[in-house]
């Protein structure tokens, strides 16, 4: 089990943290994603760790940068 920590800019509202959610949870092996609207802070727990170029991609798809 793997637990990583993003930070991530443009979280302005739950839309956005719901969105967040679903586009990590979808990843393989992810387990857990809990976002932090008001720090920007998106933890992350899987099998194993993700590239953090994926969930870059990933969140940019949306409009969501990592910081």
């Amino acid at each position: 089990m793997s637990r990583q920590e993003f930070r991530v800019r443009n979280i302005t509202c739950e839309a956005c943290v719901k969105m967040i959610t679903l586009i990590l949870m979808r990843l393989a092996g992810v387990t857990r994603v809990a976002v932090d609207m008001a720090s920007g802070l998106v933890t992350v727990d899987a099998a194993a760790e993700l590239p953090a170029e994926l969930v870059r991609v990933k969140l940019s798809e949306k409009g969501y940068e990592l910081n």
